[in-house]
């Protein structure tokens, strides 16, 4: 199931908040197609972030929401030359985002799988240090390639 697309990776140099940064994915999400509803999406991440931080530590958050406005299990990544103010467990900024969107019908528990496979992916410390030199949507999309669910 390919699950993120080169379209699917933001480059960002302006924004510098967590607010903007999930706008952005959401206005995105719906312009691709993957979400019926920008605002939907949104409310799911925000729903989601007042229930505990995604920003996971050494610049990396990964929100995730769940709703029946989401079309398909998919993934958006954004890579900041700024930093992005997002609470964390370091207190740092953070510089990746690793959005994942799953509909609410979602019977395999899907976003569990993904979520599995991202962080064994973000525990390599050669992949984190590749993700945090890459400068292109296609050295990203190279790197996510061998992040898989079955």
């Amino acid at each position: 199931m390919e699950i993120l697309s080169k379209e699917q990776i933001l480059l960002n140099d302006q924004l510098s908040s967590k607010n903007e940064i999930l706008q952005l994915i959401a206005k995105k999400a719906a312009t691709l197609g993957l979400v019926s509803s920008c605002e939907e999406l949104m409310e799911s991440f925000m729903e989601r972030e007042a229930l505990g931080m995604t920003g996971i530590g050494e610049g990396i958050a990964i929100p995730h929401g769940k709703s029946s406005a989401i079309n398909r299990v998919s993934v958006m990544v954004v890579k900041s030359a700024i930093p992005i103010q997002w609470e964390s467990f370091d207190n740092n900024p953070v510089y990746v985002v690793i959005a994942l969107m799953v509909p609410k019908e979602n019977p395999d528990n899907i976003h569990l799988q993904i979520l599995s496979s991202i962080s064994r992916k973000l525990m390599d410390k050669d992949f984190k240090k590749s993700l945090f030199g890459s400068s292109t949507p296609d050295e990203i999309m190279e790197l996510f390639k061998e992040v898989s669910i079955k």
